[in-house]
């Protein structure tokens, strides 16, 4: 996954690291992040898909995935 939002240093078991480290850490451990992915576009919708995570009080989007295939479902509304 992609995204960008303002990261920081987190203390996480003891140890200072970039939130991203703390990131993906759990994702090593097995954190299933599918749940919050809300809606899916083609790499070709990319505008619609920005504007669902801006707008996301209208859309109700949490995070957005870009699919590579062609063949992304719609977006939930």
């Amino acid at each position: 996954m992609v995204g960008s939002n303002a990261f920081g240093v987190e203390t996480f078991e003891g140890r200072r690291l970039h939130a991203m480290e703390v990131y993906f850490e759990l994702l090593k451990r097995g954190l299933d992040v599918a749940p919050n992915v809300t809606h899916r576009f083609s790499l070709d919708r990319h505008r619609e898909a920005f504007l669902a995570v801006h707008r996301k009080g209208k859309t109700g989007a949490v995070k957005a995935a870009f699919t590579f295939d062609g063949d992304a479902p719609q977006a939930e509304q």
